[in-house]
């Protein structure tokens, strides 16, 4: 009876703590977890790189609504963590404002992503992340990393129309984080 107990009692213990706490929240990838903070990973890596990932990243050089948002190597700085929210608005958390992109309609209507004053109506603005990792709005626009090499060591992102399947350029990975400060505030 004792040994019965033994082996009763723990599991008993692990199985109703099991359901009393909550675990960890963990953002899937294909609907990244509401409200959260994080960075976008492009799964493209430029060859002269050395194997190096580059994140998402809203260039400070340039003030003001219509900023660029380009891919630079991922440092964990401000300009490069962003906020998800529940309504698909991806906010900057370097000064609010939140990723825009289309498909551009012609040679003068420039592609490239960039960031805007938040706007829920806005279907450039409100993403999904697609089972095959391709970041795509409301507008049918699907954030394109060009391999176009940009200033100060970034490249070009664009909105381009989705595929079948997304090719490596297309492919982004969401990284969750349970913090609202990014890796190196200071950088």
């Amino acid at each position: 009876m004792k040994r019965i107990r033994r082996i009763l009692v723990p599991l008993a213990l692990a199985l109703g703590l099991g359901f009393a706490v909550p675990t960890a929240a963990h953002a899937d990838p294909a609907n990244p977890q509401p409200y959260a903070y994080g960075f976008l990973a492009a799964l493209y890596k430029p060859p002269s790189d050395n194997g190096t990932y580059f994140c998402m990243d809203e260039y400070r050089q340039i003030n003001g609504n219509g900023r660029p948002v380009v891919i630079k190597p991922c440092m964990g700085t401000w300009n490069q963590f962003w906020f998800w929210g529940q309504d698909g608005l991806i906010h900057s958390t370097n000064d609010g404002r939140c990723l825009w992109a289309h498909v551009a309609n012609g040679p003068s209507d420039g592609p490239d992503a960039r960031a805007y004053d938040c706007n829920g109506n806005d279907p450039n603005q409100r993403w999904t992340l697609g089972w095959d990792h391709s970041l795509c709005n409301s507008a049918n626009a699907c954030l394109l990393a060009t391999g176009m090499p940009g200033p100060r060591g970034s490249y070009h992102l664009m909105g381009s129309t989705p595929g079948a399947s997304a090719s490596i350029y297309q492919r982004f990975d969401w990284h969750h984080s349970d913090s609202s400060t990014p890796i190196n505030p200071n950088l």
